[in-house]
């Protein structure tokens, strides 16, 4: 089993209905059909951007030159933050601090316990969260590189970015279909404990 931050979780979808249109006889005749018809024709156009965005548990919208996956519910609960990828993928490790904890700090191969979001760069997509469920815990030497050496110097309460390039995460053979071969990997976790 190869060792990593996230437990694999497949988000499923309801079933799509297409709205059913009623042709009427009788009143008006075939203008009656034709208005219902365009009525139809214009609710489906509408309806077509909202159906690209993929399914209920993510959406993907663009803004100053980076794209930014949002989520909404499903895999990742409402209370998961905002990630913005960026539109190049990362040649090295990105490690920002949102937030700085002031609690106790995680030092190579410490076991944290942590709520994180991972969002793939190429797709926009986010392909695992802990929000909304039980966090993760694991000790810092089992796991991809780029979290090996982006969480340790964390302290408990803070919210970190890493952004991880494809060699320092699952490189060419990711665990994954929603992970692409040599993908950046953006997460923000937050640091809930140390030991």
């Amino acid at each position: 089993m190869q060792a990593r931050p996230i437990a694999r979780r497949d988000a499923t979808s309801g079933p799509q209905h297409a709205p059913t249109v009623l042709v009427g006889e009788g009143v008006g005749g075939s203008s009656f059909r034709a208005v219902i018809l365009k009525t139809a024709a214009i609710a489906l156009l509408c309806l077509v951007p909202v159906a690209a965005c993929g399914n209920d548990d993510q959406a993907l919208s663009t803004g100053n030159g980076a794209n930014t996956a949002t989520t909404t519910a499903g895999s990742a609960s409402a209370d998961a933050p905002k990630v913005t990828v960026p539109s190049a993928p990362a040649t090295k490790l990105e490690i920002t601090d949102l937030k700085v904890g002031d609690g106790a700090e995680a030092t190579p191969g410490s076991t944290v316990t942590v709520n994180y979001i991972g969002v793939g760069q190429k797709s926009g997509k986010v392909f695992d969260s802990s929000y909304g469920q039980q966090p993760a815990t694991f000790p810092l030497d089992q796991v991809i590189k780029g979290w090996t050496d982006g969480i340790p110097g964390m302290k408990v309460g803070g919210r970190r970015q890493l952004v991880i390039p494809g060699d320092q995460a699952y490189g060419a053979n990711p665990p994954s279909a929603d992970i692409s071969p040599n993908e950046t990997l953006v997460f923000i976790v937050d640091l809930l404990a140390v030991k």
